[in-house]
């Protein structure tokens, strides 16, 4: 999963375009977003595609995942040498199960990734705030990430 979250942070930062400079004007962040946007959906990995990014309001940046939580699942499942139902069962269903991956697993990562990554540092710096929502591949919402310039601590 944290490999999934480093390559899906690292392609969007290329393909938004943001060269690192002292200072964006809202107008590049959006223009550069609405370009990036035109090349989704991209498929980071087995599990995970970022199926959208846009602005909401000013300094508000929205990355939409599909999570394949079944397929994810699965795996872990294999790995374990379990059923599916059974890791549903042991972590209290599927929607807590999403839920612990998040809590767990991409909220923390996505703090130190964004937090970490110059111009995303630039952006948070400035009152950006990044939000991570995450579907799974029917639609249904599973979990969010929010990150800004406190949760950084700077």
């Amino acid at each position: 999963m944290k490999t999934i979250l480093a390559l899906s942070i690292a392609v969007l930062s290329l393909i938004a375009g943001i060269v690192h400079a002292d200072k964006y004007t809202e107008s590049d962040v959006r223009q550069a977003i609405e370009g990036a946007a035109k090349q989704l959906p991209i498929q980071m990995d087995t599990y995970t595609q970022v199926t959208a990014m846009y602005m909401a309001g000013p300094k508000n940046l929205i990355y939409r995942y599909a999570f394949d939580i079944e397929k994810f699942t699965e795996e872990v499942a294999r790995q374990a040498s379990v059923t599916p139902e059974k890791i549903y069962e042991l972590r209290g269903g599927r929607e807590r199960w999403a839920n612990l991956i998040a809590e767990q697993e991409v909220a923390p990562f996505l703090l130190r990734q964004t937090c970490s990554v110059p111009f995303q540092r630039d952006l948070l710096t400035d009152g950006y705030r990044f939000e991570y929502q995450t579907f799974d591949n029917q639609g249904t919402f599973l979990f969010k990430s929010t990150v800004d310039r406190l949760g950084c601590g700077f």
